[in-house]
Order: C-alpha cells, then sequence, then structure tokens
C-alpha cells in the first residue's frame, strides 16, 4: 500500500495490527459494520480469513499505520513483540514477528 498524507486518510477506517481471536474478530465486525478497515498479522491463515471477512491486507504493520488515522494493535503473547508508540506522524516504531 502507499503512504498516504494525514489529509487524505479517512476518519472512516481503522487499523488493525494482529488479526487473531480479538483483532481478527474486531476487523471482522468493523468491515461489516460498514468501515474501512487495514490489517495485518504475521500469520497468514489470519490475514486470508480477515481478507475473506473484507479486510484490507497490509503489507506491514507500518504500512496500516500509514494508512490509517485510528490505529488498534491487539498483540498477543503468541509470538509477537512490540513497541508501539504515537507521536506526530503516528506510530514510532513498531516490530512484529517472532521472539
Amino acid at each position: 500500500m502507499a503512504a498516504k498524507t494525514a489529509s487524505k486518510k479517512s476518519k472512516n477506517t481503522v487499523g488493525v495490527i494482529g488479526l487473531g481471536i480479538m483483532g481478527g474478530a474486531f476487523a471482522r465486525n468493523l468491515a461489516a459494520a460498514g468501515w474501512r478497515v487495514v490489517g495485518y498479522d504475521i500469520s497468514p491463515a489470519a490475514r486470508r480469513s480477515a481478507a475473506r471477512a473484507g479486510v484490507e491486507i497490509a503489507r506491514s504493520a507500518a504500512d496500516v499505520a500509514d494508512e490509517t488515522l485510528v490505529r488498534h494493535p491487539t498483540l498477543g503473547p503468541h509470538g509477537s513483540r512490540g513497541v508501539v508508540g504515537t507521536g506526530p506522524g503516528g506510530f514510532s516504531r513498531i516490530e512484529v514477528g517472532a521472539d
């Protein structure tokens, strides 16, 4: 996904990082309610499931941050690690992957 400037980002778009049990349900429900949802997960199966429910899949967690104004990280203990901080440009640092 190409990065967008903040002025082009829709306030009706939500980013979800982590599309497992909690994040996947969150993303699917928002998509079903008509929201544009951009998501990412390290699991290909979670990405496929979310895509079938109407979630746009980003190439990385950083791309989710670039595409959205509202972001919901749902990083669980299943091999994800991360430092998520917000700043003027969105997420200041994101690391998602196996320990």
